[in-house]
C-alpha cells in the first residue's frame, strides 16, 4: 500500500513528460516499469524530497528496494538519453510475437527465426516449450528441442521439466522416462523435489504405475522427502491404473497421519481422492469424503463441492447439481466462491441429462459472476449440439466464442463438421468448412476427418474416401480407432 501511495504521488508530479520519449521507451528504463515512467520528469531536488519521504518508511518497504529505485532515478535524470538507448538495445520483439501465437504456430515461428538468423535465447525457447506443455503438443516440442540442441543452446532443468510435462499431457510415458534419464545425466547428482514431482505428475497422467514406482524409488534413494504434491501424483496414478485398494490405503494413511500430527489437510489430496469416485458416479462415497473434510475444516471448499456436483453430473442428475449450486455457491460471505469449473460442471450436468438447450442458457451465469467463459465451455456445448445435428446452434456458439475474444480453432470447426455430418449434409458442403479452417490457420483434427470420411461413405463415393485418407496421411494424422473398421471394409 505504501508503494502504491508513493507511485500515485510520483504520478501526480509527472505531468510534463518529454515529447521525444514514447511510453514503450519509458517502460524499458528499469525493472520498476511503473516507477521509471513516473520519475522520468522529476528534477533532482524533487527526487531528494521524495527520497526523504521514502527513507522514513525504509523499514516497512525495504532498504535495498529503496536504494535501487532512487539510484535509477538519479542516473536517469543525469542522462536520460543513455537509458533510452540502452533500453532500445536490450528490447527484443521475439517474446512479444510469440505470446500471441498458439503452441504449434509459436513452434513454427521459432524454427523460422533460427533459419533466418535471428537471435534466439533460451528464454524464448522456454516460452514456446511452455505453450507446448500446456496443450500437449509433443511433436512441436521435440522439433524445438532438437533445433535448440543443434544451435548449441544448452538445456537446463527447466527445459527438461517442460518437455516431461508436455509428454505427460500427451500421455507418452516412454518419452517421459527418456527425458527423465537425460535430466539425471545433465544434473549429475540428486534431483530436486520439484524435478521429481514433475516426472511423477507426468507419469500419473498416463497411469504408468511401474515407471512411477521406479522414479519414486530413485527419489527415496536420493533422500528427497515427498510432499503433498507427491502424494497427489501417487493417488492419481493409482486411480488411472484402477488400483483402488492402493488408493484407499494411501488416503487413509494420510488422514491418520494428519489427525495424529494435528496439521491441516490438503484440499488437493481430498479432491483427487474424491474425483476418482466422482468419475464413477459414486455420489454416496463423495458425500462421505466431503463430510470427512468438514470434520477438519469449517469453511466450504469450492473444489470439493464442485467435485460432488461432478458426481451427480456423471449420472445425469441435473436437479442435484442445480440444488448444490443454489445452496452452496453464491455471492454471500457464508457461501463458496464460484469458479469457471463450477459453472462448467453445472452445464455438463444438464448436458448429461439431455437438456442441452437449458445447459446453453447457463452461459449467462458467466456474465453474472463476472467470469470469462473458457474454450472448454463452448466446446462442451458444441459437442452436445453437434450430436443433436443442430448446425445452427453450433454456428451461434462459434460466433459467441469470437465475441468473447476466444480463438475459434480446430476443435470448434471439428464440432461444426460433426454437426453437418449428423444432419446428413453432402461432403462437398463439409469441404467448404475445411477450406475455412485452413484459411484461419486451424489444423484439422482426426475427429473432423472422420466425419468427412463418413460423409463420403454415406453417398458411396470411394474416390472421396481415398482422397480423405491421403490428406490425413500427408498431414501425419493416423486413422482414429473408431474409423479403422470402416476403412478396412
Amino acid at each position: 500500500m505504501l508503494r502504491l501511495t508513493f507511485a500515485l504521488w510520483m504520478h501526480h508530479r509527472c505531468q510534463q513528460l518529454p515529447p521525444s520519449l514514447s511510453w514503450s521507451q519509458l517502460r524499458s528504463l528499469s525493472k520498476f516499469h511503473v516507477q521509471s515512467a513516473q520519475f522520468s520528469a522529476l528534477t533532482v531536488p524533487e527526487i531528494h524530497k521524495s527520497h526523504r519521504w521514502f527513507d522514513n518508511r525504509r523499514s516497512q518497504i525495504g532498504s535495498f528496494e529503496c536504494f535501487r529505485f532512487f539510484s535509477s532515478a538519479h542516473t536517469f535524470c543525469e542522462n536520460p538519453e543513455r537509458h533510452v538507448a540502452n533500453g532500445q538495445r536490450r528490447s527484443r520483439a521475439l517474446p512479444l510475437e510469440l505470446n500471441k501465437l498458439s503452441a504449434s504456430a509459436a513452434a513454427n515461428y521459432i524454427l523460422q527465426a533460427f533459419q533466418s538468423g535471428r537471435k534466439v535465447l533460451r528464454m524464448d525457447l522456454h516460452l514456446v516449450l511452455d505453450k507446448c506443455s500446456q496443450s500437449g503438443a509433443s511433436k512441436h516440442a521435440q522439433l524445438v528441442f532438437d533445433e535448440m540442441c543443434a544451435a548449441g543452446i544448452k538445456p537446463n532443468r527447466y527445459t527438461f521439466r517442460l518437455l516431461i510435462h508436455c509428454h505427460g499431457v500427451s500421455k507418452q510415458p516412454t518419452h517421459i522416462m527418456r527425458f527423465y534419464h537425460e535430466l539425471r545425466q545433465i544434473v549429475g547428482g540428486p534431483l530436486s523435489r520439484k524435478d521429481y514431482n514433475t516426472v511423477l505428475d507426468s507419469l500419473s497422467r498416463c497411469g504408468e504405475l511401474n515407471s512411477f514406482e521406479i522414479v519414486y524409488s530413485d527419489m527415496k534413494a536420493d533422500g528427497v522427502l515427498p510432499d503433498d504434491k507427491t502424494l497427489v501424483s501417487a493417488m492419481t496414478c493409482y486411480s488411472r491404473a484402477e488400483q483402488q485398494d492402493d488408493l484407499d490405503s494411501a488416503f487413509e494413511q494420510y488422514v491418520q497421519q494428519k489427525e495424529k500430527l494435528g496439521t491441516p489437510c490438503s484440499e488437493y489430496v481430498f479432491n483427487v481422492y474424491m474425483t476418482h469416485y466422482a468419475s464413477k458416479g459414486d455420489v454416496v462415497k463423495c458425500k462421505e469424503i466431503l463430510d470427512l473434510w468438514n470434520r477438519f475444516e469449517s469453511t466450504r471448499n469450492p473444489f470439493l463441492l464442485t467435485t460432488l456436483m461432478a458426481a451427480h453430473a456423471r449420472i445425469g442428475d441435473a436437479d442435484a447439481c442445480s440444488a448444490i449450486f443454489g445452496n452452496e455457491f453464491g455471492d454471500s460471505q457464508n457461501r463458496a466462491s464460484v469458479a469457471p469449473a463450477t459453472l462448467n460442471t453445472l452445464i455438463h450436468g444438464y448436458i448429461r441429462s439431455g437438456q442441452v438447450d437449458k445447459a446453453q442458457q447457463f452461459l449467462s451465469l458467466f456474465h453474472k459472476y463476472k467470469i470469462a467463459p473458457q474454450i472448454t465451455t463452448f466446446i462442451m456445448l458444441m459437442h452436445a449440439q453437434a450430436e443433436a445435428a443442430n448446425v445452427a446452434q453450433v454456428r451461434v456458439l462459434m460466433k459467441a466464442m469470437s465475441q468473447q475474444g476466444l480463438r475459434v480453432g480446430a476443435r470448434a470447426y471439428a464440432m461444426l463438421v460433426r454437426a453437418m455430418y449428423m444432419r446428413g449434409d453432402p461432403p462437398q458442403a463439409i469441404e467448404h468448412v475445411f477450406d475455412d479452417m485452413l484459411a484461419n490457420n486451424a489444423r484439422p483434427l482426426p475427429f473432423a476427418f472422420e466425419s468427412l470420411y463418413l460423409a463420403y461413405v454415406n453417398i458411396q463415393d470411394a474416390r472421396g474416401c481415398e482422397t480423405t485418407l491421403r490428406r490425413m496421411h500427408s498431414l501425419g494424422i493416423s486413422i482414429p480407432p473408431t474409423l479403422s473398421v470402416e476403412v478396412d471394409q
